[in-house]
């Protein structure tokens, strides 16, 4: 398996570092691919990593032991994170990153359930501790929900059609693995519509639902400022168009009430070139705001 490559990584550090000797917090550490850069580039900082996926945080931890105590790790939702930091007893950080995409390593790992390439367990639980998975919600959920939810977390345009498809099916098969989904979705779906592949967007926003990614954002969002020093900054990575209007909205309110300033350019896009290097870029937006 490949390892998993940082979106816009230079673009972050430039953003994001304003501080050489601070502490940061990587709200979304993962495989650690934004944090070892940022460690390797500036000598004198810390960085708290948060991550609910426990698999992720023991290859980072392993793969990024060589920084000690200038890296540490910790298992939780990045919503929590003013309540972890005053545990560990840091009031405030220099910097805040969040990356909300999904690591190759997730993606590649069948058993994980978030691919539509691969066959396995329809799950896409981050922690997998939690209840909730995929699979509950296409053999549980009633049509309308799964409408809605596939409207609202993929801006799918045949939401309704997809979710009266899935109920069908299961009313004759359980559903449990990704390829059953995803051979439902390719046969709902009409062939003018298959640029890319038809089920990217359910599986998207039953990712979504199942991680509660949105609720986590908007709590995240609340208590940032709170968080950042005078002077720090807050870079967020986002993929979809419900993320990115909650950052959106969350830093331009911060600047009307002036606590926050822009990092323009406001939104900033991936360049051809890494697209064509790494996909899941494509449909990354980067937004930055420095408290004031």
């Amino acid at each position: 398996m490949e390892r998993h490559v940082p979106v816009l990584v230079r673009e972050v550090a430039e953003r994001l570092v304003s501080q050489p000797s601070g502490i940061y917090l990587d709200g979304t550490v993962g495989s650690g691919g934004h944090s070892e850069f940022l460690l390797q580039r500036f000598a004198n900082i810390r960085i708290i990593g948060l991550d609910r996926d426990e698999e992720a945080l023991r290859w980072t931890e392993e793969n990024l032991a060589q920084y000690g105590s200038r890296f540490k790790v910790y298992k939780n939702n990045f919503r929590e994170a003013k309540k972890i930091l005053n545990e560990l007893g840091i009031e405030r950080v220099s910097g805040v990153l969040l990356d909300l995409g999904v690591s190759r390593q997730q993606i590649e790992t069948a058993e994980r359930g978030f691919s539509y390439r691969l066959d396995g367990p329809l799950d896409m639980r981050f922690d997998r501790q939690q209840s909730l998975t995929a699979q509950k919600i296409v053999n549980e959920y009633p049509a309308d929900l799964l409408r809605k939810i596939f409207q609202d977390f993929g801006d799918e345009r045949f939401a309704g059609r997809l979710a009266q498809k899935i109920v069908q099916y299961r009313q004759k098969t359980f559903i449990a693995t990704t390829r059953q989904l995803a051979g439902i979705i390719e046969k709902a779906v009409p062939k003018y519509h298959r640029r890319l592949h038809p089920a990217r967007r359910v599986f998207q926003a039953l990712r979504i639902k199942v991680n509660d990614e949105l609720e986590s954002l908007s709590q995240f969002l609340k208590n940032l400022a709170d968080i950042l020093v005078p002077g720090g900054r807050a870079v967020i990575i986002s993929y979809h168009s419900g993320e990115d209007r909650l950052v959106k909205l969350s830093f331009r309110e911060g600047v009307e009430n002036n606590y926050y300033r822009i990092i323009p350019p406001f939104p900033v896009r991936p360049s051809p070139e890494e697209i064509k290097n790494n996909s899941r870029a494509r449909s990354a937006r980067l937004r930055s705001v420095e408290k004031i």
